[in-house]
């Protein structure tokens, strides 16, 4: 597998990894509890996700050559089940289209703009690394959230990650 080849893919396998860890917790949770107001960036679960959801769709179109590209409006992103299938299926292109890249590919020019019309670029590893890192933030305020209703969060700590990746045979 490619995606585990190098340190860019690295990060994209502990990010698909983290997601998914925390989308089969959440869809356990109640509607209720999914829709739930606790405050933070976006105040619920669930909008918490649908940023994330719509962030990975905006890079996976940029890595692709769209510079900005909306996400669909007929989504459903009313459950946790509906939202997970959805970013599921993204997570699979994002690895497909990581693995798909030629080498020396790290250094490709990413040319896209932002939603407020920025015209912006920089490599495809640095695109990668923010995006990673901009899901780790918000999986951390989705920890909070799901602390503050009482349940234990799972972890989707870098560190259980490379544990496990490390503990897998080849």
């Amino acid at each position: 597998m490619k995606l585990k080849e190098d340190q860019t893919g690295i990060l994209l396998s502990f990010n698909i990894w983290a997601n998914r860890r925390l989308t089969d917790q959440i869809k356990s949770l109640s509607q209720e509890e999914f829709t739930r107001e606790t405050g933070g960036s976006f105040p619920s679960l669930r909008l918490t996700l649908i940023h994330l959801l719509e962030s990975d769709w905006l890079w996976l179109n940029r890595w692709q050559g769209k510079p900005l590209v909306l996400p669909p409006e007929n989504w459903d992103t009313q459950t946790p089940i509906s939202i997970s299938e959805i970013w599921l299926g993204i997570q699979e292109q994002i690895e497909e289209t990581f693995e798909s890249k030629a080498e020396g590919a790290m250094q490709q020019v990413i040319h896209f703009v932002t939603k407020a019309g920025a015209a912006l670029e920089m490599p495809y590893w640095q695109t990668v690394s923010h995006m990673v890192n901009h899901a780790t933030y918000h999986r951390g305020q989705m920890a909070n959230m799901i602390r503050m209703m009482g349940h234990k969060p799972v972890a989707t700590d870098l560190f259980l990650f490379y544990i496990e990746e490390n503990g897998r045979p080849e």
